[in-house]
């Protein structure tokens, strides 16, 4: 018999489906973790400045079968660690908006205060040279903006400081394309 750790055996749960907006969802997919042997959850907690999640920097995910209150991250934390299964906090990094949905309704969003209604320094997005500021189906925030910079750093810190999170994922972590510059 060897002694040799067996490895990271993962399952990735994207906040674009079922799986963290309720506690049956969440229920059901440390079920299907732990039927699949599998001994860490990447759990998509951020998907466009937003968190499934109520103790991040940056406000609740709205997402109209996201439970009022609930913390999906911290249930998550919760059973999976019972279960001897970590997780991982995955968060898209620079996607701020998508064009097909409605803007934010808190005002505190990323998006309120610091998207293309906002003037000179204010505005924190991506500019192609063509003057255009988005990419496909998003809207970026500018990593090269030391302000938009700080503001990712502290989704992330905030989210490892306030959960017992095994690790962190990033996504989106570029420019959308070849060709932005900064906001004049």
């Amino acid at each position: 018999a060897s002694s040799a750790q067996p490895g990271l055996r993962g399952l990735w749960v994207d906040a674009f489906g079922v799986g963290l907006r309720s506690p049956k969802e969440v229920d059901d997919v440390v079920a299907a973790a732990k039927k699949l042997g599998v001994n860490a959850i990447f759990a998509q907690v951020g998907k466009r400045g937003d968190c499934y999640c109520n103790r991040a920097s940056v406000p609740r995910a709205e997402d109209k079968d996201f439970v009022a209150g609930f913390d999906a991250l911290e249930d998550l934390l919760t059973k999976a660690h019972a279960s001897g299964i970590q997780v991982h906090a995955w968060m898209i990094t620079t996607a701020v908006r998508s064009k097909q949905l409605k803007a934010p309704k808190n005002p505190k969003h990323v998006w309120n205060e610091h998207g293309e209604d906002q003037i000179g320094p204010d505005n924190w997005l991506i500019y192609r040279q063509d003057g255009t500021n988005d990419a496909g189906a998003d809207y970026y925030l500018d990593p090269a903006n030391p302000d938009a910079a700080q503001f990712i750093t502290e989704m992330y810190t905030s989210v490892v400081k306030n959960y017992a999170v095994d690790g962190i994922m990033l996504d989106r972590v570029r420019y959308p394309d070849n060709n932005p510059t900064p906001m004049q």
